[in-house]
């Protein structure tokens, strides 16, 4: 909303001992030489404790910024986390309710199992859709979705 652009990404951990999916950093991004500005950089999510953070997008809607994430791995535990601030400061980003929007966890017997790495989409009439990777619950590669029971700020 003031111009400026940022990249949202996993933070990787790779030191001995250290989980590898060590949270969510945002950087800005210079627009003019298209380069990364470190000293910007700043974990703003350390996800729940389910773990695995990865996959976040952020958007800004009704004076907050919203970061879904997935975690839990692209296997039976898989799920979406969302997490809102209204600042893209260090770790300002309170998870919802729960620490889940999304997970076919409790579920066994869905049809659609390993939901998560979502994203939303806005269509030119207003209306909220989450799109998102799943699976069936058989040994197969991954499925995409969409759930058209919207979204609500």
């Amino acid at each position: 909303d003031d111009g400026r652009k940022y990249i949202v990404q996993q933070t990787w951990d790779h030191r001995e001992y250290h989980h590898p999916f060590d949270g969510i950093t945002l950087t800005e991004l210079d627009t003019k030489t298209l380069k990364l500005m470190p000293e910007t950089a700043r974990t703003i999510y350390r996800g729940t404790a389910v773990a695995l953070v990865e996959g976040p997008h952020l958007y800004k809607l009704n004076g907050y910024y919203y970061l879904f994430a997935a975690q839990g791995g692209t296997v039976f535990t898989h799920q979406e986390a969302v997490a809102r601030s209204k600042t893209l400061e260090a770790d300002s980003f309170e998870t919802e309710p729960g620490d889940v929007f999304l997970t076919n966890v409790d579920t066994p017997d869905s049809y659609i199992q390993k939901q998560g790495h979502g994203a939303l989409v806005s269509t030119p009439e207003g209306e909220w859709y989450y799109a998102s990777l799943c699976a069936r619950p058989w040994n197969r590669p991954g499925e995409s979705i969409y759930d058209p029971r919207g979204w609500s700020t």
